[in-house]
């Protein structure tokens, strides 16, 4: 499937990446400079294939024999186990949030007791019951519970990459061993756990450089999100929340100002996903509206939603302002896939040449899995309008 670069929607774009694999790369070249022999690089990339699956166990010594694809000989992963790929992808639904229960104020009757007037004026045909409020009296249980309403923008995508998850052969253990020849897609998983590896060591992307690992480890499982950390290092995404908090806070004021009521009012909120990540005149996906590189090679682009409560107060004195709080849980979902058709190398330099369709081509057989990454937190503000 062809999905344009600058689509907010896509997975973590490989140009989020060239920093990365360029460090590495430097270090690769600087390591054949120093003229230190073939068998030694190799083993470098062997030992990182090693730390990230050490469950395999440890290399073997050299042997005797030939230097064929399915000959003993130099490559540590002769005398062991080959590795498995699990038979089945995670499942496809998107992860659902599970906050923790709320911390109330006892000293505080908001929103828990705030007056919810049954209906909003005008007709109910013309009235959209979330947009993205929902009337008042509508919400059942804890308004944190639930999802939006909306299907999630990449759930065609997940399917299509489940469907095609170890479509083709799959690539058993053996087949990457012996040095002549070195099968392509394990050349491809080689170089992608050396670039991890300097995204994490050299750059500082510890996320980065974890979430493509999750990806060449191949169990497909949910990636958390610590969203607390992440609006930290991400200060930009924490305005965006906030300022749609406030867009939230102003209509719930003026629809309660509409109501004949003298009490708060409490409305249920549940936003459709929101894109967020790239500029709207993005053309090369690299590009973000946030700094942490890190976080930016990490995940890119995603789609977030608030689901929670917003309640309005009436002025305190005739002619005062009205008030609101609101309370979000926000949750962020992202699909992390590769481009299925951008066959160009990654990088014009020595040492790195794998594109983000070979990386594609890893799962279609079986060597590595796409995955969901999921996070939640809870954020409240306050406002007039």
């Amino acid at each position: 499937m062809l999905r344009r670069i600058s689509d907010p929607e896509r997975g973590a774009s490989f140009a989020e990446y060239a920093a990365v694999i360029l460090l590495v790369a430097a270090i690769v070249g600087v390591v054949i400079a120093s003229g230190v022999s073939e068998r030694i690089a190799t083993g470098i990339t062997d030992a990182v294939d090693q730390a990230l699956n050490p469950e395999q166990g440890a290399p073997v010594a050299d042997g005797p024999g030939d230097e064929s694809e399915d000959a003993p000989g130099a490559d540590p992963d002769i005398g062991r186990d080959p590795p498995t790929y699990p038979g089945e992808p995670a499942d496809l639904d998107v992860p659902e949030a599970d906050p923790a229960e709320p911390e109330i104020d006892p000293d505080s009757t908001w929103p828990y007791m705030a007056t919810t007037p049954v209906l909003l004026p005008g007709p109910e045909e013309e009235r959209d019951p979330c947009n993205p409020l929902c009337r008042p009296g509508e919400s059942d249980g804890d308004p944190f519970s639930g999802l939006p309403r909306d299907m999630h923008p990449e759930v065609d995508l997940a399917l299509e990459s489940r469907e095609q998850y170890g479509a083709e052969e799959e690539v058993p253990g053996y087949k990457c061993t012996g040095r002549a020849p070195m099968h392509r897609l394990c050349q491809v998983r080689k170089e992608a756990l050396m670039a991890a590896m300097g995204g994490e060591y050299v750059r500082g992307y510890p996320d980065a450089a974890e979430y493509l690992r999750h990806f060449l480890r191949g169990s497909g499982e949910t990636m958390t999100v610590d969203m607390d950390r992440f609006m930290d290092d991400v200060p930009e995404f924490d305005e965006q929340v906030r300022g749609h908090q406030q867009e939230l806070g102003i209509e719930a004021v003026q629809q309660a100002q509409a109501l004949d009521t003298d009490g708060p009012v409490t409305f249920p909120v549940n936003t459709a996903w929101n894109a967020w990540g790239y500029p709207p005149d993005a053309i090369d996906g690299a590009s973000f509206v946030y700094d942490d590189a890190n976080w930016a090679n990490a995940i890119g682009s995603f789609n977030y939603n608030l689901v929670g409560e917003v309640t309005a107060y009436p002025p305190e004195e005739p002619g005062g302002e009205w008030s609101y709080e609101i309370d979000t849980q926000v949750n962020l979902r992202k699909y992390y896939d590769w481009g299925r058709q951008d066959t160009s190398p990654a990088v014009n330099f020595p040492g790195f040449t794998f594109s983000q369709q070979e990386l594609w081509e890893l799962h279609r057989h079986g060597m590595a899995q796409e995955f969901w990454i999921a996070g939640d937190t809870r954020v409240s503000s306050e406002g007039s309008g």
